[in-house]
């Protein structure tokens, strides 16, 4: 057994501008303002994996932002908030969460 102990790299991401970083959006490189981009999640995800990044944690909330015709399912009907790093060619195990819906942990899959 190796006595050295490995360190996990996970990142954290929200669908929103500047989630617990105020003052980032001004920073010329930052991209938080394209979060409704496909383009925006998959570079994301090609970053992390150049990084070595063990995972991504997409923080969610109580509720959904975007809603079309006052209903928020668009939002979550194709749960494409899931499958789209596996675009990016990343080999890391993605998972699904909800915490807020009171669903039971089994009706989740880890994709």
């Amino acid at each position: 057994m190796s006595s050295q102990r490995e360190i996990r790299l996970n990142a954290f991401d929200m669908n929103c501008v500047g989630h617990q970083s105020p003052g980032l959006w001004a920073h010329p490189r930052d991209r938080s303002w394209q979060y409704k981009d496909l383009e925006y999640w998959v570079d994301l995800a090609r970053l992390l994996e150049r990084g070595k990044f063990d995972g991504l944690f997409i923080a969610d909330v109580l509720g959904i932002y975007d809603v079309l015709n006052g209903s928020g399912d668009a939002a979550i009907r194709q749960a494409t908030q899931v499958p789209v790093k596996r675009s990016a060619g990343s080999d890391h195990p993605n998972g699904a969460g909800d915490g807020a819906s009171g669903l039971r942990p089994d009706r989740l899959a880890v994709v």
